[in-house]
C-alpha cells in the first residue's frame, strides 16, 4: 500500500503545479479542508454548498478549464460525469485526469477526497 500512497503523493504534487491557475471542483467543505490540510491551497469550488448545480454551471461559464475531484464512490462518479457533461455543454473544458488517476490507484483504500488526509499520516504535506 505504501507504493500506492507514494504514487498518489506524486499525482497530487503534479496536480498542485498544474492547477495553480485553475478551478478545482470538490463535493463538500470537508473535501476542501482535506486538500488544504495536505497542502493543496488552490482555487477550490465546493459544489454542495446550497447552490444548485445549474447556478454553479452558470458561474463557471466562460472559464477555460476546471478540474473535477469528486469522491470515488458511485455517487461521486455519477456526479463527476454529470458536472462534466453540463460544463462541456457550455464550452468549459473539463479535466478528469487527476481524478481518474487517484480513483484507479486508491479506490480500494480511500473512497472519498476527505480520505486523502490519510496520506498525511505517512507522507509529508505536498
Amino acid at each position: 500500500m505504501m507504493e500506492c500512497y507514494e504514487e498518489a503523493y506524486k499525482i497530487l504534487r503534479e496536480m498542485k503545479s498544474y492547477c495553480s491557475d485553475k478551478i478545482l471542483i470538490v463535493e463538500g467543505t470537508k473535501d476542501r479542508e482535506a486538500l488544504e490540510a495536505i497542502g493543496l491551497n488552490l482555487n477550490i469550488l465546493v459544489i454542495k454548498n446550497g447552490d444548485s448545480l445549474e447556478r454553479m454551471i452558470e458561474r463557471l461559464e466562460g472559464v477555460d478549464e476546471v478540474i473535477i475531484l469528486t469522491d470515488f464512490d458511485p455517487q461521486g462518479v455519477e456526479l463527476a460525469y454529470k458536472i462534466m457533461s453540463r460544463l462541456e455543454s457550455v464550452g468549459v473544458k473539463v479535466n478528469l485526469t487527476y481524478w481518474l488517476k487517484l480513483r484507479n490507484l486508491l479506490k480500494r483504500e480511500i473512497k472519498d477526497i476527505e480520505g486523502l488526509r490519510k496520506l498525511l499520516e505517512i507522507l509529508p504535506s505536498i
